[in-house]
């Protein structure tokens, strides 16, 4: 596989492991790429007792695919760092990417009706799939194209009762739009960054959906 068959949009969270100390990564996001020759991303802030940024070495890049669904890693080259016309590392274009297939994200099937926002926007729509890093959503009327940032209003019903969900999204990719067999846009969503009280609420969730609907992948 190769970098560019990733599909990635700028903004695209992802961690730099620098081997400035074990466990710790930075969190970084993608700028954007020259295919075939590098990749610029943005520059993570480092820990107090680290004064800068290797300048020279391998980097590894830890990365989730919303397109794969699931981990991505690869080792790039760090070839510089530039302050204009912003700050971005540069790395090299890695020739190999490895995919992690033992951290898939379970997806499960739902029909749970949302409010979605969007600047001067509020519209009605329904989650038709869902996994703790995005879901599908429909739509009656078109949201944005890819990289529109949108923020998702549900309820989650659980057996002790009815949880209510606000989670920020980024349209990542526009799956239909209406025709003859449908009257509806559909999309691709991730989630933006989930505190830790997101993540077991919605982890949780998905667990119960998984538990009653054996189908789901």
């Amino acid at each position: 596989m190769k970098f560019e068959d990733l599909k990635l949009l700028p903004g695209t969270r992802l961690e730099l492991d620098f081997n400035l100390q074990e466990g710790r990564r930075e969190a970084s996001r993608l700028v954007g790429y020259v295919e075939g020759q590098c990749i610029m991303v943005t520059p993570p802030v480092l820990p107090p007792d680290v004064p800068a940024l290797p300048t020279r070495g391998l980097v590894e890049v830890h990365l989730y695919s919303e397109q794969l669904n699931c981990a991505i890693l690869f080792s790039a080259q760090i070839t510089q760092q530039v302050e204009q016309p912003m700050p971005m590392l540069c790395l090299g274009y890695p020739a190999f990417i490895a995919q992690d297939e033992s951290r898939k994200a379970t997806r499960v099937a739902t029909q749970l009706s949302a409010t979605i926002k969007g600047g001067a926007m509020e519209v009605a729509g329904t989650i038709v799939d869902l996994s703790v890093s995005g879901c599908r959503l429909e739509a009656p009327e078109e949201l944005g194209g890819p990289g529109t940032p949108l923020i998702l209003v549900t309820r989650f019903p659980f057996e002790s009762g009815v949880r209510l969900v606000q989670v920020a999204g980024t349209v990542r990719g526009v799956l239909g739009k209406p025709d003859a067999d449908s009257d509806h846009f559909s999309y691709g969503l991730s989630f933006d960054s989930l505190n830790d009280a997101g993540k077991t609420l919605l982890g949780d969730f998905i667990a119960q959906q998984a538990e009653r609907t054996p189908e789901h992948v």
